[in-house]
Order: structure tokens, then sequence, then C-alpha cells
């Protein structure tokens, strides 16, 4: 088995807006047994897992990229999704009424490095997507496996830095085929109205042939958060766009709506007053913590919150989950299982202990290749790559487990 090595890793995750989504999104009132809100990634399925809670999504409707879609099929894991429906009293399982995905970003790879700050970087349509630890690659192994020009679709956030951390990156076309869609989300840099242009980060949108919907003053404006498409080929660092949609940069909360959200903390003035994902959130007297104290938070700080929207649409947190410090590592273990508890759902690897809990993310790479797995399919003598956090002496809580072939 190989030693136990740790992995620096960027915050991750988002919500909705992040994700492509916007457009002012509102929830219906609600609570427990009421209709709520859970935003996070994909972490299994046979029906939805999303934050630690098992959706039922027999009776749900399904969109995907504001399209309807025939079921969770259609879903990838690590994909961001809003669950809109019921979570039960026992906290980890829930019937939904709709899920949504948007994608944060679609396009082609205009660059791949290695960072030796903050994990790999790639580039696409001129966005940096930054992938960690925990980001998941759907039809493909390595980051380094892409290729310029190769069209992929990102499921992410945007940090406390502006940039895009992925959940998920899905390869869709080894080369662009004029006609297909590049989408891009974001906030404007600049505008040039002589030669009707805006930026990007560092794509430059024409937007002299586009549709233009959503802005008062008839034009684009520096500070604006905007969805850009287009059906044709980048020519260099510039898009022709078909249409843009002025966006709303978040969603929308009723009073009273029961919210549950895992992501990055994006703005943080006190540990009363931050955002998570551009969400604002309040703590009080009342607040527990789980996986550390109030002194954890700052910004990038990976969390998940639960709690009810107030009258300003702020949420107030009944609970914060200590998923990941700014200043925190991601532990990586691989090797063998030696042994298997299915009562205190543990395994071990060598002198580790390995936990699950229901926001554990699972991934069958192995010949066995089931689409479902948890952990009922583990055997002894599987070859598992973990990415957890440490709980105590040679313990690890397990965030992401992943069976592979040993030859792989």
């Amino acid at each position: 088995m190989k030693a136990m090595t740790t992995l620096l890793a960027t915050a991750l995750l988002l919500i909705l807006a992040a994700c492509g989504g916007g457009g002012g999104l509102t929830v219906a009132n609600g609570g427990i047994g009421g209709t709520g809100i859970s935003t996070g990634p994909i972490t299994a399925f046979g029906s939805i897992f999303v934050n630690g809670v098992k959706y039922d999504v027999d009776s749900a409707s399904f969109t995907r990229n504001g399209v309807a879609a025939s079921g969770q099929n259609e879903y990838f894991l690590g994909e961001y999704i809003t669950v809109e429906g019921n979570v039960n009293a026992d906290g980890v399982t829930g019937k939904a009424s709709a899920v949504h995905f948007s994608r944060g970003l679609q396009g082609t790879v205009t660059a791949v490095s290695a960072d030796s700050v903050d994990g790999k970087s790639l580039w696409v349509l001129g966005q940096v997507v930054k992938t960690n630890a925990l980001t998941v690659f759907e039809r493909f192994k390595l980051l380094a496996d892409l290729k310029l020009g190769n069209v992929v679709e990102v499921s992410g956030i945007r940090d406390a830095n502006g940039e895009l951390v992925a959940t998920s990156i899905r390869l869709l076309q080894v080369r662009y085929v004029p006609g297909e869609t590049l989408e891009v989300k974001g906030t404007i840099g600049s505008v040039d109205t002589t030669n009707q242009t805006f930026t990007l980060s560092n794509l430059i949108v024409d937007y002299s042939p586009a549709v233009l919907q959503g802005f008062p003053s008839g034009i684009p404006q520096a500070g604006q958060y905007v969805e850009a498409e287009s059906q044709q080929a980048l020519q260099g660092s510039r898009m022709i766009a078909s249409e843009v949609e002025r966006k709303d940069a978040g969603i929308t909360f009723k009073e009273g709506t029961e919210v549950e959200v895992e992501g990055v903390i994006t703005r943080f003035v006190s540990r009363s007053d931050f955002s998570v994902n551009g969400v604002a959130v309040t703590t009080n007297a009342s607040t527990r913590f789980e996986g550390g104290t109030a002194s954890n938070l700052a910004l990038n700080a990976l969390v998940e919150i639960e709690g009810n929207a107030n009258a300003a649409g702020v949420i107030v947190a009944e609970k914060v989950e200590i998923k990941q410090s700014d200043s925190s590592d991601i532990d990586e273990l691989e090797g063998n299982i030696t042994a298997i508890d299915p009562t205190a759902q543990t395994f071990r690897l060598g002198i580790y202990t390995v936990s699950v809990n229901t926001s554990t993310l699972w991934e069958d790479e192995s010949d066995a290749d089931i689409p479902q797995m948890n952990f009922s399919h583990l055997n002894i003598g599987d070859y598992l790559e973990i990415k957890g956090k440490t709980i105590g002496t040679n313990k690890l809580l397990a965030l992401r487990i992943k069976r592979e072939d040993p030859d792989d």
C-alpha cells in the first residue's frame, strides 16, 4: 500500500448561479415537511444524493441547461445541481419535486497547465478552470489527457478570487463542430461600444450580431453578470455571440424556505456575516458547528450550511459543517481493503480505518463498473483511491472513493 500523502486542495463547490443558473430562481415557502431547496454536487445515484440526503426522484421533473430532461440518467457524478423538495425528519432521506442542472461553462480548451500552488488548471474559452482532488472527470482520466481544441462541459463555481473551481468536467467532443453551442457566463470587465465588444476574463465577446436580452440600457455594461452563447468557432480569443442575456448572480429565497447549500465562502465580513457562493448567511447563538468551530470560517473555506431564509432572503444557519478550512489539506490514501465492518460503515486499508457518510462521493472505474456504487459493493481486496479528512489517529473520513483495478 502506498503511504498516505497530502494533497493541497483548493476549496470547491458552488451554487446555481455559479454553475450557470442565476436568472432569479425563486423557491416557495417551506421548512421541514414543506418545500425547500438543496444545492450541491451529486455524490451518488440510485435516487440522487446531494448534501448527504438521498432524494427519491421518481416523481420529480428534471431540467438540464434549461431543457426538460428524462431523468437522473441524463446527469453525471459531481455535477452541481439544485433540488427542490422535502427532507424527511431523519435528515438523510427526502423526496424531490424538481431537479435542475445548469452548466457553468461549455467550450473549447484553450490551454492546460500545472500549477504548483492550487493544483492543476486549464482554460476554457479563455476562462480559468481550477481542479483539485475532488473534481470528477467524465470520459477522461487525467487533466493531462485533455488537448487543445477539445470541447468540455464544466460544472463549477467562482471562488473568492473570481476563478471557476470545477466539481466536474465532462469531455464532449474531440474538436468543435460549427453549429454546436459554446456558452460562457461571468461578470463583464470592460465594454467597447464602438466595436460592440466586451470582455469576460481573457475572452473578447463580439455582441454586434447577438440578440440581447435583459439589458435596461439596451447594451451590456461593465459589472453586469451575463450569459453569452455562440454557434461559431472561436476566432483566436474572440467569440462571435449569437445571444447575450443578462442574468441575476444568485437565487432568491422566499422567507421561511428551508435551504441547504454546500460551497465555498466567497465573502467574509465576520463569523456572523458571510456568503457561500454568493448566498448571504448569518449565524447566531443557536447555530451548531460540526467538523470545526466558527474560528474556521474564512474566505474559500468549504462548508455546508443548513437553515432557513429570513425576510431579507439571508440564510439563518441552524448548522454549519466545516468540510475544509482554507488552510487545511485533503489527505490521499490508496491500497487494498483488508477488512470491512458493515455495521459501523468502515473498512480498513492497512493500518488506516476509513469511515463513510451520506456525503461520500463514489466512483467505480474497475471492471465491475457499477454506476450506482456504494458501501454495499465493497469487497475485501478491492483497490481504492480515497480522498478524505483526518478525524483521528490512523482514521479518515472519506470524501471521495474511487475503486480501480490494481494495474490501472
